[in-house]
């Protein structure tokens, strides 16, 4: 149900925000809303009475009358019900998923991150990570320190503006070797099993978040 899905996805938004210390509904029109929340059951009346004075599409003056109300009961599980409840939900669920695209979109500018992302790990920049790898295997053919951080930064630094317009904020890397003293000899691709490069992105909540 559609339903459903929006208040997974939302649910999920809020989750995220709250986990990183933003609270989704901060303004006083949805704190207002929020203390005076709708039950199940107010809102399934709603429905019985929006129900109970629509016309119907089919004639029930021949129907027992033990059966009427059953069929009343059914327009609103299968028709009322779920558009009235789609109808209150959405701007909750609008407001939460806004909050969260706004963060990521606008103020984390993910999509940046994102085509960082891909040109490091994907090697979608093949110029600028084909140089790596060239100094990279070059100390390593040299037999000398390759797995150095100073090293790995450096050169991860000179070929981040390549084009003279840098495609990768070089200080979110984060490399880490592991067993790199055994493995500085090694002369195949296996002593770079305890390379890692991990790309970290810092969010600081701030009062204008919670606005």
């Amino acid at each position: 149900m559609a339903i459903a899905e929006d208040v997974l996805r939302v649910g999920k938004a809020v989750g995220l925000l709250r986990a990183i210390g933003i609270e989704p509904f901060h303004d006083q029109e949805k704190l207002s809303e929020m203390r005076n929340w709708c039950s199940f059951t107010e809102l399934y009346q709603r429905c019985e009475t929006i129900a109970s004075i629509s016309p119907s599409t089919e004639s029930t003056e021949d129907v027992p009358t033990p059966y009427s109300d059953q069929i009343l009961h059914l327009r609103i599980v299968f028709d009322t019900l779920p558009s009235y409840l789609l109808t209150y939900l959405q701007p909750w669920c609008l407001a939460g998923q806004g909050k969260l695209n706004t963060l990521l979109f606008d103020d984390c500018a993910m999509m940046d991150h994102l085509n960082s992302i891909e040109g490091l790990y994907f090697m979608r920049r093949g110029d600028a990570m084909g140089i790596f790898c060239d100094k990279v295997f070059a100390k390593l053919d040299a037999h000398q320190k390759w797995h150095d951080l100073h090293f790995l930064n450096s050169v991860l630094r000179d070929v981040s503006a390549v084009d003279r317009k840098s495609w990768i904020d070089f200080t979110l890397v984060q490399f880490t070797v592991r067993g790199g003293r055994q493995r500085s000899n090694a002369s195949t691709v296996q002593c770079f099993e305890g390379l890692t490069a991990d790309y970290a992105v810092y969010l600081i909540p701030t009062e204008s978040h919670n606005n």
